[in-house]
């Protein structure tokens, strides 16, 4: 079966959490194009994929008029906004895993000094500001206390309704993209320079003679 969806731009995830609350749903693309549309089952296993049956064409129809192709366009940029802004969350979350274990290492490091604690204290502080632009204040959140848009939230909240419909964006939903769009722009600028000197203390810790931490070479 089909639910006449494109996939979802959301991260592949191999743990899937031990509880799921009844409200929470699976992750969904965008729907697609009214249209004429092709499908086969294959079936997949250790020899391979092999198909089964003829292919069965039939037609997704319209309901509501419209110019749908750029309907359909807007979504497509939509989801690939999504799936950057997703990637770049995953990888601040492999940085605070790193952040941790070079913390842990330099106390371990024979040759650390206090320079080098100091440039992992700044890359903390400066991850934080990372998660919070991208994500928005968590400490705050916790707190019921209103903050600022973050990038995530100002796209999501735009995409959210647009994804369940064919019918042409609202320009609040499109001024929502435009602006998660220009700031996301600026925030890849600063997570390259975080990742420069990100490299810079690890090149620090193996210099120290500290243990190996997730993300370092000694190459």
């Amino acid at each position: 079966t089909w639910d006449l969806r494109m996939p979802a731009p959301d991260p592949v995830n191999l743990v899937p959490p031990g509880f799921v609350t009844p409200w929470s749903g699976a992750p969904q693309g965008p729907m697609v194009a009214p249209g004429q549309y092709t499908a086969q089952l294959a079936v997949l296993d250790r020899s391979g994929a092999r198909t089964i049956g003829e292919e069965t064409s039939f037609v997704v129809k319209a309901i509501f008029p419209g110019d749908h192709a750029a309907t359909m366009a807007t979504h497509a940029e939509a989801r690939e906004l999504i799936r950057r802004i997703e990637v770049a969350n995953s990888e601040l979350g492999e940085f605070g895993d790193r952040l941790r274990h070079m913390r842990a290492a330099l106390l371990l490091a024979p040759r650390a000094d206090a320079a080098l604690f100091q440039k992992v204290d700044a890359l903390d502080a400066a991850l934080f500001k990372l998660r919070s632009a991208l994500s928005g204040d968590r400490i705050r959140g916790q707190l019921n206390e209103t903050t600022s848009p973050s990038i995530r939230s100002r796209v999501n909240r735009a995409v959210g309704s647009m994804f369940g419909t064919t019918m042409a964006p609202t320009q609040t939903q499109l001024r929502g993209l435009e602006l998660g769009r220009a700031e996301f722009q600026s925030f890849k600028s600063q997570v390259g320079a975080f990742r420069t000197q990100m490299r810079a203390a690890q090149a620090g810790l193996e210099a120290a003679g500290a243990p190996f931490t997730p993300g370092r070479s000694n190459n």
